[in-house]
C-alpha cells in the first residue's frame, strides 16, 4: 500500500495501532489529498465529518 509498512501504523483517528495480521481489517481511504489508515469503520466516519467540518485547519490540527 504505497510503501507504507502497515505494521508500523497506527489508526488516523484515535491512534491504536494497526493490525499486522490480517490487512482486510485496516480501512484505507483517499481523503483530500492523502491516504488515511482506520481500525473501524466508526473512527473513518468521525474523521470525515471533523475533515467537513474544519477543512484544511483539521490538517493542521492532525499534523500532516
Amino acid at each position: 500500500m504505497n510503501g507504507t509498512n502497515l505494521c508500523e501504523s497506527v489508526c488516523s483517528l484515535c491512534g491504536k495501532p494497526l493490525s499486522c495480521t490480517d490487512d482486510r481489517d485496516i480501512i484505507m481511504e483517499y481523503i483530500s489529498g492523502s491516504n488515511y489508515f482506520f481500525d473501524n469503520n466508526q473512527c473513518l466516519v468521525i474523521f470525515k465529518r471533523f475533515n467537513h467540518f474544519y477543512g484544511n485547519d483539521f490538517n493542521t490540527m492532525i499534523e500532516i
